[in-house]
């Protein structure tokens, strides 16, 4: 996963960081697209912050897994070779990860005091 993982800007300038799953002809598809905001903050330098294009609490919970794939017309985006921070890349994958529901044992009852 982490090698399809691009960055393009679309047609309204958003920067795009998504995993590309295809990029044939007239589309391109992508899953879990996030935006690239960037700002200075107070001490001068930038802080950094991936926001979903469609959060996953929206998808219905079987198959949120799945996450969301759109397709961007081909013509109307840039494309990069850019290669991502590795920072950036773990923070867009801890974004999508889909927690594992934990399977939880009854714990035995201990008696602390003789009735």
């Amino acid at each position: 996963m982490q090698d399809n993982i691009k960055v393009f800007m679309d047609h309204v300038g958003h920067t795009v960081v998504g995993e590309v799953l295809e990029s044939k002809g007239a589309k391109t598809k992508v899953k879990n697209p996030a935006i690239l905001l960037a700002q200075p903050n107070s001490n001068g330098q930038l802080s950094v912050q991936l926001v979903p294009v469609f959060f996953k609490e929206f998808i219905q919970l079987e198959k949120r897994e799945e996450g969301s794939v759109f397709e961007y017309p081909s013509d109307k985006i840039v494309t990069s070779e850019i290669a991502l921070e590795g920072r950036l890349v773990e923070q867009y994958v801890n974004m999508f990860q889909v927690a594992k529901k934990q399977e939880t044992k009854e714990a035995p009852i201990v008696k602390l005091f003789d009735e």
